[in-house]
């Protein structure tokens, strides 16, 4: 150690609290927990991106809410889809708190909306004036069991997903579930192979809800209210406590890491035309065919975990996972983010994870190869196994 050296410890102001409930009809005029909070936060101003969707299809609620509120409020419709989770985006939204003059302490930024949306309102709000303090109000499946959460946020840059991004957390996150009974079918799906990446890797008893629920499944937000209840507590819940064993990211076997990989470089690979929540099943169930691999799921495993999978609407075979050399390049992009290592989260068995990190070129295709013998041999799909000597 240099003989000059000078060390000064420097105490966090800020303890990192990870906090959200569940509210019925957020926006109404008898509820007034938004108001609460920025009262107890000292908050006079508020800023609100939210949908253009939610705005069409719930006119009345922000109208609403803003004359039953004595705060100032101003309300933004915004559209943000992957393509333009981006800079530009970013600086748009920047140069609306500059002309709003937000002002640190006393401004608070709400994002309301999908997963992305929240990403990019997010990561705004934390690095304009060094951090402005926001809350999240996610209105799919998606963003309540997992955007919605955690003190990431991100956008894209140069054609990879969440390239630049921050650590910051929300003050706060509403969930209400209210938004879900107007969500797409296909939003519904997408934000359901997140829930199943949660059973899959932590979850054995939430894993038996969604097989036995096999009917339900697509339809459990509108005709099974138990049933939805149960999702959501328990996804968010072992969300939540993931994140707070780790929630900088220092440890790299990660449990949350299930699905999120190779799939970002997957979704990228398909011009974004792969839902985020799609994208990670994909992984999910490769993973599993790994498992199956090493011998450590049985083909009873397998299918039913390709049954919770299938009722959910959601594909297992993509092309994708068939070619070692694609597979080389995901991992390849995976590692600048997590210290040079993949530690590919896989199931050791249904509510728990292994993870793998020596995946050298005969390895992945091994396991690539794997993942077509499983269709071809166990569920009778003819599948090819692309380039099987490029890393040979």
């Amino acid at each position: 150690m240099a003989k000059n050296l000078h060390i000064h410890r420097i105490n966090n102001f800020e303890t990192t609290k990870l906090t959200y409930s569940f509210i019925d009809e957020l926006f109404s005029s008898s509820n007034t927990e938004i108001l609460d909070l920025c009262v107890r936060n000292n908050f006079n101003q508020i800023i609100i991106y939210c949908d253009s969707r939610i705005l069409e299809l719930y006119p009345n609620i922000i109208k609403n809410f803003q004359l039953s509120t004595p705060l100032n409020i101003a309300v933004r419709s915004i559209d943000i889809d992957t393509n333009t989770k981006s800079m530009t985006t970013v600086e748009k939204i920047l140069m609306d708190f500059e002309e709003s003059f937000v002002i640190r302490g006393k401004t608070i930024v709400v994002a309301l909306g999908g997963g992305t949306l929240m990403d990019v309102v997010s990561f705004a709000a934390s690095i304009y004036h060094r951090k402005i303090d926001h809350i999240r109000i996610p209105t799919t499946l998606l963003g309540m069991v997992d955007a919605g959460h955690g003190i990431k946020n991100g956008i894209n840059f140069n054609g990879v997903k969440n390239r630049i991004g921050t650590y910051s957390c929300p003050i706060h996150t509403f969930i209400d579930k209210s938004f879900l009974s107007s969500l797409p079918m296909s939003q519904v799906i997408n934000g359901l192979g997140e829930v199943i990446k949660i059973a899959i890797s932590k979850d054995k008893e939430l894993f038996d809800t969604l097989l036995k629920n096999d009917l339900n499944l697509r339809y459990f937000h509108k005709n099974c209210p138990k049933l939805l209840d149960l999702i959501l507590s328990r996804s968010i819940d072992c969300l939540v406590s993931e994140i707070a064993l780790d929630p900088w990211e220092i440890n790299h076997k990660r449990v949350l890491d299930f699905g999120h990989i190779v799939s970002p470089f997957f979704e990228a690979e398909s011009g974004w035309k792969i839902d985020h929540g799609i994208a990670v099943a994909a992984e999910c169930f490769w993973a599993a065919t790994i498992s199956r691999e090493l011998e450590l799921l049985s083909n009873k495993d397998m299918e039913m975990i390709a049954k919770v999978y299938e009722n959910c609407g959601i594909n297992l075979y993509f092309k994708f996972f068939t070619d070692p050399e694609i597979i080389k390049h995901g991992i390849k992009e995976a590692i600048k983010h997590r210290s040079g290592h993949a530690f590919l989260p896989h199931p050791k068995k249904i509510g728990e994870l292994s993870f793998i990190n020596d995946l050298d070129s005969t390895t992945i295709e091994k396991f690539c190869r794997g993942y077509c013998d499983y269709f071809n041999f166990t569920r009778n799909s003819p599948v090819i196994m692309e380039n099987p000597h490029v890393l040979s």
